[in-house]
């Protein structure tokens, strides 16, 4: 199931807004448009707080489903151990009855390392763009003082 079905639409445009905007500025970084500039990392800014937002619900969804997996192959356990089954094969027959749970389990930590990893990149895009916005009005100063002076 690709990453994205699993996501709320809200969320799943809050990616498709954060890469519109990715985009524009690989276009555009080298405008000296600042205003722009400042439009789009400001927009990209609130994506990003949302995008963390979106993390903490993930690995609140991880640790649950980590839990209940933990929970279901204790409970499986219990059950072989009850009909007669000794502890070893137990374990081993629970672990094989509860893969339902893991395949959950490990679908949700991919899930929230992968908008980690996204927000990571976001914040140093934003970095870059502050970066990109100084230089662009460092250099509009510079060309002011030049007009000035002829």
């Amino acid at each position: 199931m690709a990453f994205e079905s699993r996501m709320p639409i809200s969320d799943v445009k809050v990616f498709d807004m954060i890469a519109t905007d990715i985009l524009w500025y690989h276009h555009n970084c080298k405008s000296p448009d600042i205003e722009k500039l400042l439009s789009v990392r400001d927009h990209l800014s609130t994506l990003s707080y949302n995008l963390a937002s979106i993390s903490a619900d993930l690995k609140t969804r991880y640790n649950g489903s980590y839990y209940i997996r933990k929970i279901e192959t204790a409970k499986a356990k219990q059950g072989f151990m009850t009909k007669g089954r000794n502890m070893s094969q137990s374990e081993t027959d629970s672990i094989v009855s509860s893969a339902e749970f893991l395949k959950t389990e490990i679908e949700a930590e991919a899930d929230s390392y992968k908008v980690d990893l996204l927000l990571k990149q976001v914040n140093k895009i934003l970095d870059a763009m502050g970066q990109r916005i100084a230089f662009a009005r460092a250099e509009e100063i510079n060309s002011r003082r030049q007009g000035s002076n002829m």
